[in-house]
């Protein structure tokens, strides 16, 4: 007699399906932070997917939103690690952005007022991207952003640590946040570049070369924020006085 298995039972309420993908997110990145070597880890691969698809079906016929649901890769076995970390990477990514859709609809008392924080340039680059819960590339054009003002007030065409290397050091500063003679002032100029490097090290190149992140509606505000600040500082900077 064949067994008949009825299927999963939807979540009832809006609220639990929160609670499921956040728990797959979860699950996942424990998968991404383990110490397991990637023949081994990526093995998962199948399962996440059929539960990804299945949470993006009950949140697409509740809200009645377009939203990514996977087909054949849920049938076919990937031939190495490899392919399998491509489908994980694929499933995650997509998993986080549902979670944003989803956090989003009832914003955190933590997140309120966000927009007023920050700088109307970081508001117009990330906030479409904020609100439509695509963390990464929020924070991933607010800290490009930074980088492109600096060229725009310079000239310079470089990037990243190498640029500001060329801009503020105190012996060659073509920008100066305050003024540098006087020790407060050095520090002023030298913290903030420190600022801009690690800025850039931590928060862009960290982000932009992964589909992973680890960004939840309260992180990327906390990065917005800074490169609020350090938009503000770069736009008052004033330019090195000529000799």
């Amino acid at each position: 007699m064949t067994k008949i298995i009825p299927p999963p039972t939807p979540p009832d309420s809006m609220h639990d399906l929160i609670v499921d993908v956040t728990s797959l997110k979860e699950v996942m990145e424990l998968s991404i932070k383990s110490d397991a070597i990637d023949v081994g880890k990526w093995v998962s691969w199948k399962r996440h997917l059929l539960k990804y698809n299945e949470l993006a079906r009950i949140y697409r016929d509740h809200s009645g939103e377009r939203i990514p649901v996977f087909g054949g890769e849920e049938k076919e076995i990937p031939p190495n690690w490899i392919g399998q970390k491509e489908i994980f990477e694929k499933t995650y990514a997509s998993t986080v952005e549902l979670y944003g859709k989803l956090t989003r609809r009832k914003p955190t008392p933590a997140i309120a007022g966000l927009e007023n924080l920050l700088h109307p340039v970081i508001q117009q680059v990330s906030m479409k991207h904020y609100n439509n819960g695509d963390f990464r590339n929020s924070v991933v054009d607010a800290i490009t952003s930074l980088f492109d003002k600096i060229r725009e007030r310079t000239d310079l065409k470089t990037d990243g640590p190498i640029l500001c290397d060329s801009v503020f050091p105190i012996d060659k500063a073509l920008l100066i946040f305050s003024e540098i003679d006087s020790e407060s002032g050095r520090n002023d100029q030298i913290g903030h570049m420190e600022i801009l490097k690690g800025f850039y090290r931590g928060g862009r190149n960290a982000h932009s070369h992964s589909l992973i992140h680890n960004l939840d509606a309260i992180k990327a505000a906390q990065y917005l924020v800074l490169a609020s600040l350090l938009m503000r500082r770069l736009i008052d900077a004033v330019p090195r006085p000529p000799k």
